[in-house]
């Protein structure tokens, strides 16, 4: 028996998503645990407060949004992040909620 080309063909797509099916769950399990390292590791840096960061992972690739305080809290948690094992790239929307009255000149205790 002589099988077709197109039966071949079809076959190796078949075996194809197959293996692809069969990989995307441990994928996501990476993900997952990724992500719990990364939370653990942001609680872990005591120096800033860390708890309105949200963490997205997807295949390694770490976003980090929310708010800090100051720039420097920010270049911490992404440098400490960047370090974690598994973390391909930081995609960094964290915004810095600096207090209205630092970005004018004079703060409300300058005036007299």
């Amino acid at each position: 028996m002589r099988i077709k080309p197109t039966h071949g063909v079809i076959v190796a797509v078949a075996v194809l998503i197959g293996v692809g099916l069969f990989f995307i769950p441990d994928r996501m399990a990476d993900d997952d645990e990724l992500r719990e390292q990364v939370v653990e590791t942001l609680r872990a840096i005591v120096d800033v407060d860390t708890g309105k960061i949200e963490v997205s992972v997807e295949d390694g690739v770490v976003t980090l949004s929310g708010p800090v305080s100051e720039h420097e809290a920010r270049r911490i948690v992404i440098e400490e992040v960047k370090k974690i094992d598994g973390v391909e790239q930081v995609i960094d929307e964290i915004v810095v909620d600096v207090p209205s009255y630092q970005n004018d000149e004079a703060s409300p205790d300058a005036t007299q």
